[in-house]
């Protein structure tokens, strides 16, 4: 039973029903004339600064993966991860999983670097998302707890739900670093798998973790002021601190398997939280259709 829903939710004519559906939701609301006329508006070296500021962001998150692998990298490490996970960005875009894409920045590093093993690899890569989520569940819970303070409108249940999962995360850093977990993994031979990331991740330098938090944390912020900055170009008038509570949380949201790239979802919640602060329909969605762009 719990394989034929993952196969229902986890399709993309699933995901492609949910983001028509969410589309024609968010955009009957509008003129569609109007929204094309402010996209059109948009002055061509905003289209380049923020390609540019794209390109700065996949820099820095390749510097954070080297760092995991690297005490000190360099000009050309942080050349040779860029490469690579720009690679595998592309092609994530033509695989249905994720698997192939990291397979991609897996062959490429390995060209350059063969001296690095299959599994110091591997550590790597997780350990480059754990610490990516790890700041995304921290934004996404502080995110929900200053919307309560301040009056933005979210559903009370996401603050529960964003807490309890950073809960989670601390939980299992905690039991990572503190906990013996190795001889309970192998009294279970179902879990050895468990018990092989475990030890990857204490295999690790701490201080490399905890640099890579750091560069997490500043890329995520980056991350929710380009919807400012294009707020900004749309005259929407979001303000700095609405951005900075409602990104995070749709970010958040985005991660449940209800439509493709986030089209139509992205659009909607946007329209919802942002329409509730008194902000204008049309450049809500404009700086939506551009964010998703």
């Amino acid at each position: 039973m719990f394989n034929f829903f993952k196969k229902i939710f986890g399709s993309r004519l699933f995901k492609l029903f949910g983001s028509t559906v969410l589309m024609y939701l968010a955009f009957r609301k509008v003129d569609l004339t109007t929204l094309a006329d402010l996209l059109l508006k948009v002055p061509w070296w905003f289209w380049v600064a923020m390609l540019a500021y794209q390109i700065v962001l996949v820099i820095i998150g390749a510097y954070r993966w080297s760092l995991l692998l690297f005490d000190k990298p360099g000009v050309d490490e942080v050349k040779n991860f860029t490469r690579a996970s720009m690679l595998g960005s592309f092609y994530g875009l033509l695989f249905p999983t994720m698997v192939a894409s990291d397979l991609l920045k897996w062959l490429s590093i390995l060209k350059k670097y063969p001296e690095i093993t299959k599994t110091k690899l591997l550590s790597s890569v997780f350990l480059d998302r754990v610490v990516g989520f790890t700041i995304f569940i921290f934004s996404a819970f502080l995110a929900s707890l200053v919307a309560l303070m301040t009056g933005v409108a979210i559903p009370w249940f996401l603050v529960w739900i964003f807490g309890g999962l950073f809960l989670g995360v601390l939980v299992f850093y905690f039991l990572v670093f503190k906990i013996n977990l190795e001889k309970i993994f192998d009294r279970f031979p179902w879990l050895k798998k468990g018990g092989d990331i475990v030890e990857l991740i204490k295999n690790e330098n701490k201080s490399r973790i905890y640099r890579a938090l750091g560069v997490s944390l500043v890329t995520e912020l980056m991350w929710v002021m380009q919807v400012y900055f294009i707020s900004e170009i749309f005259g929407a008038g979001f303000s700095l601190l609405s951005v900075l509570v409602v990104v995070p949380v749709v970010s958040m949201v985005l991660l449940l398997p209800i439509s493709i790239g986030g089209i139509g979802a992205r659009d909607s919640m946007y329209l919802v939280f942002f329409g509730n602060l008194g902000y204008e329909p049309a450049k809500i969605l404009a700086v939506s259709a551009f964010s998703g762009i």
